[in-house]
């Protein structure tokens, strides 16, 4: 199955060319945390890298022992190191990348912390500087008449 010009494998193909079983793949990817490249459909598709791993891990078993045979192992495994080389290079720019984004998250989380806390406190020092104020008595109200209070009587 070909996506964005790759070829990619299902597990039933790499064990095909290597001549064992789909769980036989399966262990062996599992083994060495291969994940998917993607997962279409519920079928899991590998990319060249996991095909490349598989046919090193399982060559032996269908080795002819002729030097062309050597030749082009040694060709595929300096292919399997690069790629995988690549593939972990990518994996970590990734992980740098997340990193550099939670720290910048953290970063602004704390300023707005500080920020927070210094209106809380602000908050608190005017209402006690409010509750200090000592609101002016007012007389009690009389019940005196509009009329008596006129006439101061």
């Amino acid at each position: 199955m070909d996506t964005d010009n790759k070829k990619l494998y299902t597990r039933k193909e790499l064990a095909d060319m290597c001549g064992v079983t789909k769980t036989t793949v399966l262990k062996h990817l599992n083994s060495m945390n291969i994940q998917p490249t993607i997962i279409e459909k519920g079928v899991f598709l590998y990319d060249e890298t996991a095909k490349l791993s598989v046919f090193n891990r399982f060559k032996n078993t269908n080795n002819t022992g002729n030097d062309a045979s050597n030749q082009t192992d040694k060709l595929t495994d300096n292919q399997l190191l690069m790629e995988i080389k690549t593939h972990y290079e990518k994996v970590l720019d990734d992980k740098d990348n997340d990193i550099n984004y939670l720290k910048e998250k953290l970063d602004e989380s704390q300023r707005l912390l500080d920020q927070q806390q210094q209106l809380q406190q602000q908050a608190i020092k005017e209402l006690n500087e409010l509750k200090s104020l000592e609101a002016p008595k007012e007389s009690p109200p009389t019940n005196k008449s509009w009329w008596k209070r006129f006439t101061n009587k």
